[in-house]
């Protein structure tokens, strides 16, 4: 695989983007749809306000009294440490968001998150080689 590369279908992954993207963005509207308003109307006027990819936005729904009023377990790596008034709460999907699974918001935001990235990150991806031999031994002719 390193020497010739692998064939990708290149329809069914962008038929699979599309279902990706549907998904996420029904997710979203389904998340959104539950935060509560006092914090919706907070970040509106912000830079990419409503965006879960905004960790004040997250930290806020999660943690503030307006939002779910959850306890946080888990803080930042740079903040841990600090006092309790200056400690941030992670919002981490793998470190710290599984400890609350138990609010149907957080299950749908872990998965939401999941299915984002897999988006963004793999499906979403522009080949970066061209779909002829690359010169590895496969291509090279027998003689």
């Amino acid at each position: 695989m390193e020497e010739v590369g692998i064939r990708v279908d290149q329809d069914q992954l962008r038929a699979f983007g599309v279902k990706l993207k549907e998904e996420t963005e029904r997710m979203y509207e389904e998340l959104i749809e539950e935060v509560p308003s006092k914090v919706k109307r907070r970040h509106a006027d912000k830079k990419n306000g409503l965006s879960f990819g905004r960790r004040e936005f997250v930290q806020d729904i999660l943690f503030s009294k307006e939002g779910f009023g959850l306890d946080p377990i888990v803080f930042t790596k740079s903040t841990r440490r600090l006092s309790d008034d200056r400690k941030v709460p992670s919002v981490s999907t793998k470190d710290h968001l599984p400890y609350f699974d138990d609010v149907p918001w957080v299950t749908t935001f872990i998965e939401w998150s999941k299915y984002h990235n897999m988006r963004n990150k793999y499906v979403g991806m522009k080949p970066t080689c061209s779909p002829r031999r690359t010169g590895g031994a496969a291509s090279k002719k027998s003689t």
